[in-house]
């Protein structure tokens, strides 16, 4: 899920899906995860301009971990 204004885009175009499940992980360039005391999160981000190393530059500006698909 995306809310306004946390990581820069890397030029990845951003949306938000919610899911009381997992992600699909069919078409992602990966993931950063994010953690806040005992609970971590995981933005995906998906095939549609970008590359996976797009997504590692953008998880490192944010401090966030990269994971891959």
């Amino acid at each position: 899920m995306v809310s306004g204004g946390g990581l820069p885009d890397a030029g990845v175009a951003a949306s938000a899906q919610f899911s009381n499940g997992p992600c699909s992980h069919v078409g992602a360039l990966g993931g950063c995860r994010v953690a806040q005391g005992t609970i971590s999160e995981t933005i995906w981000y998906y095939a549609g301009g970008g590359a996976p190393s797009d997504i590692q530059t953008l998880c490192a500006a944010a401090g966030a971990t990269y994971v891959a698909p």
